[in-house]
């Protein structure tokens, strides 16, 4: 280790070697580590020696901030490569590697795999080790095609997540080429991470074949979690988690059920969990989809349970708001507007949803004078939060409009109600559409009987 060290030290270009020299006179025993380093080729205080190879390595390093650990190592190898250090250029290559295979599967590990053959593959060909070459060249290219279809798979994902969220079709075009791509370049002994980005790929692809979404499914719920990274997986589950949000959002009431499910996985397996502390917006959008499929025991049992685990800042605004949404479900109004009226979030769509939730509860009381000015504050808040999406301000002030229309509406006859439930169920952008419909054929049922 010693002298591997000490070569590195004595090998530097001049260049680098004052960097070094000014460097390591910030610190401490820095009268002994320069001598070792200037001029005592025949030392034998290895301690010394050891010190001073790490310090190096640390030097090295500083040029890097926030490296992962086979970053590091990789960094190491190539600064050792350049210098023509060969032996300690793999003894570098052989620590990232043994990392990598230690670690869960990702990305980022794929790409560093694929890098180090590539150096190995390099250091074979300038030793003239050619009865090595053909082999290094075939783990090259393996790493590298493993690499880039995850790459591959994992853009592809992203720009068709885009178009299943509503957005334009110029990235069709794109589409076509990954999947190409992927179609061309099946790995022999695929990865389970390239497994779960395939699958994602053609669940999202081919949107309307089911038989996609039911193969992710399976391979998302019985995967061992410690093989893949938590970033991709998570990334994968939120592509997952997106597509049933999309059907639900174009009527496919089937799929609130799977929602339900995909969040009681996501919480049971501490998927997007934050430093250990649960998203104040999964917490709410767990509580809330539980509701809508009246699993109220459970929506219970979870609000009381896991509200401890949101960040201090957000925990009683996302407490009071689940609280609410409990008891407007459960018929509970007058604590459900009481619970609301808690509500502080600094994000705006939580705002906005507090609102909204504010004058549906309003009109389940029946109470006129509420219910206006519930209206009015929705109105107010829509028209001064320039910084809302778009589609959510423009949705949500169609569902105003309509709401108003409907309190007209149904102080006339059936007929008036059934065009504007004509009217609402072919509008394409309306918050809470469904449950606008539902009040019309409440009140048409009234007046039937």
């Amino acid at each position: 280790m010693a002298s591997r060290r000490r070569r590195l030290s004595d090998t530097f270009d001049p260049r680098m070697r004052e960097g070094f020299i000014a460097w390591l006179k910030t610190k401490r025993h820095k009268d002994r580590l320069l001598k070792a380093l200037e001029g005592n080729r025949d030392s034998t205080d290895r301690k010394l020696l050891y010190q001073l190879g790490k310090l190096e390595e640390e030097w090295v390093l500083s040029y890097h901030k926030g490296l992962s650990p086979v970053q590091e190592q990789y960094q190491l190898a190539w600064y050792c490569f350049n210098q023509h250090l060969h032996k300690e250029t793999i003894s570098y290559l052989e620590a990232a590697e043994k990392l990598i295979g230690q670690l869960p599967q990702s990305i980022h590990n794929a790409e560093y795999a694929w890098r180090c053959a590539s150096l190995r593959l390099q250091i074979a060909e300038k030793l003239n080790e050619w009865d090595h070459v053909e082999a290094l060249f075939a783990a090259t290219h393996s790493a590298q095609q493993h690499f880039l279809l995850l790459e591959q798979a994992d853009l592809g994902c992203r720009m068709l997540y885009i178009n299943v969220l509503g957005s334009t079709p110029a990235l069709e075009k794109k589409v076509d080429i990954i999947a190409d791509f992927l179609q061309l370049n099946v790995l022999e002994h695929p990865s389970q991470l390239a497994v779960l980005y395939t699958a994602c790929f053609k669940m999202l692809h081919a949107p309307t074949d089911l038989a996609h979404y039911f193969r992710l499914k399976e391979l998302l719920l019985t995967i061992d979690l410690k093989q893949v990274s938590k970033g991709d997986f998570e990334t994968i589950f939120s592509f997952y988690k997106g597509y049933i949000t999309a059907r639900v959002n174009q009527g496919d009431l089937d799929f609130e059920k799977e929602l339900l499910e995909s969040f009681r996985f996501a919480i049971d397996n501490h998927i997007f969990y934050e430093d250990e502390h649960l998203p104040f917006a999964v917490y709410i959008n767990a509580a809330a989809i539980a509701l809508r499929q009246k699993e109220y025991e459970w929506a219970h049992h979870f609000i009381e349970n896991k509200y401890q685990n949101i960040l201090p800042e957000e925990r009683d605004s996302a407490y009071a708001f689940t609280k609410g949404l409990y008891s407007y479900f459960t018929d509970q109004l007058e604590d459900a507007m009481m619970w609301f009226s808690k509500v502080r979030f600094e994000h705006a769509i939580y705002k906005l949803h507090t609102r909204h939730m504010q004058l549906k509860t309003a009109y389940k009381l029946r109470n006129e004078d509420l219910m206006e000015a519930q209206a009015n504050s929705l109105k107010l808040f829509l028209y001064r939060n320039k910084g809302l999406y778009k589609n959510h301000r423009e949705s949500f002030n169609n569902f105003l409009r309509f709401f108003l229309q409907l309190q007209t509406a149904k102080k006339r006859g059936p007929n008036k109600l059934a065009k504007l439930r004509g009217t609402i169920n072919s509008h394409p952008l309306l918050a809470d559409k469904k449950w606008l419909l539902q009040e019309i054929d409440n009140l048409l049922a009234e007046k039937a009987s």
